[in-house]
């Protein structure tokens, strides 16, 4: 069975680095990247090791987590060239990560704009504060965190369980319990099988079909556009962004403008308001979406727990009384007219 070295040594190894690298003529400001810095690092830690008799110790290569190895001990290395101990750190899905390793440490050198370099090493899940989106979910490193205040603790778990299950549905789940009224996330992950546009365009530029989809997806998602509340196209706005990449300057005007239009119900011409007429146009598109979207994903829409017995549709004409202030005529009926047409 491979062994390895007891953390006592462990800890002696990084504390003499520490002192090694801090007294490098010249100083660490001349260090030019983060390369530069893993590979000195792995030096001074050969240096030790080898005066220790200690063979057990290997540099891993750009694409495996962490960066060097004393079995059975890992070391991440992370510099700034600022004068703050915070910085971003590796992706959550750690598919990379060498197995089997007792704990990672974050090795972190601070150069320092203004003030002196310094050195700092942690244990990995003591500095990780927050998660933070670049091209995918990375965590954030504090190397003066609290210990209390590590991520895993806010979320309710550890490092190790957290690194070991879909760490991507944890955090989602965390981040979506703690939004505010009004809030969204806005990347998009592995599970929603798309890739998110690095151009953010304008409503109007997008193909027509993407637009009615939109309004559909809309009412069926939020359903309080249909009431007289100022903040009822907030939810839209983001979904618009976080899907679709478009912004809009005045959602109102796509389900609003344009007064009154005329249907044929019962065989009667009727005249209703524009947001029911877009309600009647859609009618079978939001149908369609109403049976083809998971429970799980409706209900995180809804804000509600989606009760057995009941179709999505029903819950959703519900939910469309219940949000519409519409008073010329009742939009259940108005969709399942436009469902007939």
């Amino acid at each position: 069975m491979r062994k390895g070295i007891d953390k006592k040594v462990f800890f002696n190894i990084l504390g003499e680095s520490k002192n090694r690298l801090l007294s490098i003529k010249g100083g660490l400001k001349k260090i030019k990247s983060g390369d530069e810095f893993e590979a000195m690092l792995f030096q001074v830690i050969q240096e030790i090791c080898a005066e220790l008799k200690i063979r057990d110790v290997m540099r891993t290569g750009k694409q495996t987590f962490p960066d060097i190895i004393i079995w059975p001990y890992g070391i991440e290395a992370k510099s700034t060239i600022s004068d703050s101990w915070i910085s971003t750190g590796n992706s959550i899905v750690e598919t990379t990560r060498v197995k089997d390793l007792e704990e990672i440490y974050i090795y972190f050198l601070k150069q320092g704009n203004k003030n002196q370099s310094d050195i700092r090493f942690r244990s990995y899940e003591e500095c990780l504060s927050d998660i933070v989106v670049t091209h995918s979910p990375r965590y954030k490193i504090d190397m003066g965190l609290s210990p209390d205040d590590n991520i895993f603790k806010k979320m309710g778990t550890d490092y190790k369980t957290f690194s070991q299950s879909d760490s991507i549905k944890i955090a989602k789940d965390y981040y979506r319990g703690i939004l505010k009224e009004g809030e969204e996330l806005w990347w998009i992950d592995q599970q929603d099988d798309v890739g998110m546009a690095p151009i953010i365009k304008n409503f109007g530029d997008l193909e027509k079909e993407t637009q009615e989809q939109f309004k559909a997806e809309a009412m069926v998602f939020f359903p309080e556009v249909f009431s007289n509340s100022n903040r009822k196209y907030i939810k839209a706005a983001l979904h618009l962004l976080r899907k679709y990449q478009a912004t809009c300057s005045s959602l109102r005007d796509l389900f609003t403008s344009g007064g009154q239009e005329i249907i044929i119900m019962r065989g009667k011409n009727v005249k209703i308001s524009k947001i029911l007429y877009n309600l009647y146009l859609n009618a079978k598109q939001i149908n369609y979406i109403l049976k083809s979207r998971d429970n799980e994903e409706l209900s995180r829409m809804w804000g509600i727990r989606i009760s057995k017995g009941k179709t999505t549709e029903e819950i959703w004409l519900v939910l469309l009384k219940e949000k519409s202030e519409t008073k010329d005529m009742d939009p259940c009926e108005i969709y399942k007219e436009g469902l007939r047409a």
